[in-house]
């Protein structure tokens, strides 16, 4: 079923641009642990506007093609200091 499985049609308002992923960064909380990547909301938020352009073609071609890559789904938790 799930090699079938298209979800709902995407419409005007599905469609991701430069704005949205620019006020999607500006919403992140800072101080928040990065990913396994290294990635943290400080670092998307304080890089250069042009990120937010890349951004915004990665997940237009993610939603495209309905793939989501493989390593999207790794995780690491790591104990509170407190």
């Amino acid at each position: 079923m799930r090699a079938t499985y298209c979800g709902f049609p995407l419409t005007e308002e599905h469609i991701i641009d430069t704005e949205l992923v620019s006020r999607v960064i500006s919403r992140l909380d800072n101080g928040k642990a990065p990913d396994i990547a290294g990635l943290s909301a400080e670092r998307l938020y304080y890089s250069h506007p042009a990120l937010c352009v890349v951004l915004c073609k990665l997940l237009r071609i993610i939603v495209h093609s309905s793939c989501i890559p493989t390593d999207s789904s790794v995780v690491t938790l790591y104990p509170s200091q407190s």
